[in-house]
């Protein structure tokens, strides 16, 4: 769809798929060498240094391909337009018309932009003409990096701090565009959606995804936070778990089971997390160890002993009495 408007905008289009490297095609022991969780001394940044998972590193290296193609391609024609996509990106239905005249608007290309993002938004005001903002007006840790326009000189400064991986994507832009002055702009109308942030998809990057662009589903998530002090807990929660099942999203049903968990309802929430981590797994998210998720299921367990009587039948290389009476 971008393809044909920016065709009919007069523009050629060529499109790069870059589907490499695939996390199990990443050499590990290379890596360690890259990789750093040196605090860089900002608080902010240093606070969102989470350790990396072959995922998220698999995502860098497939950004730092993306930025050295941009830079290769500088010397050729120095007027053409970049535009980075990831692959969970729907586009904003409404926003077909904005597109054509994104495309057709010498004005917003001619600014004096180096980074230019099209999922930020402030404000939602339909009269408003197409305009850029500075990001910096809004935003020190950017929300989301799904689409972008980029310059050869952008690509430079992030390209060049890659020698050292501490960050994830999100990140790592955020610092580098924060303490290289790179020009980052964004349009104040929306024009794409990271869909992982609103459950829509599991992130493949993400063991602990925040569907931050989901309002109703980080409600559930803020309740699930909550003392449960009665049954209006519950009862709560399935009035805002019910506007968001249709969605059918592991987070989601996730922060469901974690209501029951506050209301110390065990085995509905043992069941809830078992759809979770199966609706995950099917959907080929990403999950590890440090998943809270995970965690959970293992809490559950401890609370639920489901297997404690079948295991305390079997007979004990330790113990010489019964472990019930002694």
């Amino acid at each position: 769809m971008l393809r044909e408007i920016a065709i009919k905008s007069n523009y050629e289009v060529n499109l790069s798929f870059i589907n490499r490297p695939d996390p199990q095609m990443i050499d590990l022991k290379e890596m360690e060498a890259r990789v750093s969780y040196k605090p860089v001394n900002d608080p902010m940044f240093d606070a969102n240094m989470p350790v990396l998972s072959i995922q998220q590193i698999s995502q860098l290296l497939k950004h730092e391909i993306i930025w050295n193609k941009v830079i290769q391609n500088s010397g050729k024609n120095p007027e053409d337009l970049h535009l980075v996509i990831e692959d969970d990106v729907i586009i904003v239905e409404d926003s077909k018309d904005m597109i054509h005249k994104l495309f057709q608007s010498n004005g917003v290309f001619s600014n004096e932009w180096e980074i230019l993002f099209l999922g930020l938004m402030s404000g939602n005001n339909p009269n408003e003409s197409l305009d850029i903002r500075p990001t910096s007006q809004e935003y020190r840790l950017l929300p989301c990096k799904e689409a972008y326009f980029i310059k050869p000189k952008a690509a430079f400064k992030l390209k060049g701090g890659m020698a050292t991986l501490r960050f994830d994507t999100r990140v790592y832009m955020s610092y580098i565009i924060a303490t290289q002055n790179i020009l980052s702009y964004y349009l104040n109308k929306r024009f794409t959606v990271d869909t992982s942030k609103y459950g829509f998809v599991p992130s493949t990057v993400r063991v602990n995804n925040q569907l931050i662009l989901n309002n109703d589903a980080m409600q559930l998530v803020q309740h699930a936070k909550k003392e449960a002090k009665d049954d209006s807990y519950l009862v709560k929660a399935k009035a805002m778990y019910e506007s968001l099942e249709k969605i059918q999203s592991p987070n989601i049903i996730h922060a469901y089971a974690q209501c029951h968990i506050q209301a110390k309802k065990y085995k509905e929430a043992l069941v809830l997390l078992e759809q979770a981590i199966h609706l995950l797994q099917i959907r080929k998210g990403c999950i590890g160890n440090n998943s809270e998720m995970v965690q959970d299921m293992i809490r559950i367990h401890s609370y639920t002993q489901s297997d404690l009587p079948e295991l305390l039948a079997k007979k004990s290389k330790w113990l010489k009495v019964d472990p019930i009476q002694g």
